[in-house]
């Protein structure tokens, strides 16, 4: 399954800053417990400026806590790299606003290859 938006487009809004994005509370906390990301600016100014590194698409799914059931809306969710830090991020398009809204943005607990390094070669040996 593909994206249901262009991170293309949510990076611009990113970089337009805070009239463009919404940080959900949470958000918010772990950006700044996990990533040193102390305010929604910093956020938005380490998405617009690539700190999401080595970016991976995992999964679209519905966006479950929609305050607003009329209109359904999609949570697309990706993995990234900071350096050594391993991460998670979950945003929204809401249609409705035309805003975005980051729902998750926190250290990512499923281990990616950096942190399994003899993962790949185990498949490669059986």
């Amino acid at each position: 399954m593909d994206p249901s938006y262009s991170i293309k487009k949510f990076k611009q809004a990113c970089k337009q800053g805070k009239s463009k994005v919404l940080v959900l509370r949470y958000a918010k906390l772990t950006a700044r417990k996990d990533f040193g990301l102390k305010t929604k600016k910093e956020i938005l100014r380490f998405v617009a400026n690539d700190g999401l590194e080595h970016l991976k698409f995992i999964c679209t799914n519905e966006w479950r806590a929609n305050p607003d059931k009329k209109n359904s809306a999609k949570v697309d969710s990706y993995e990234f790299y900071s350096g050594k830090l391993y991460g998670y991020i979950a945003f929204v398009f809401i249609e409705k606003t035309q805003m975005w809204l980051i729902k998750s943005f926190k250290k990512n607990e499923n281990s990616g290859v950096r942190h399994q390094p003899f993962q790949v070669l185990e498949k490669l040996i059986h």
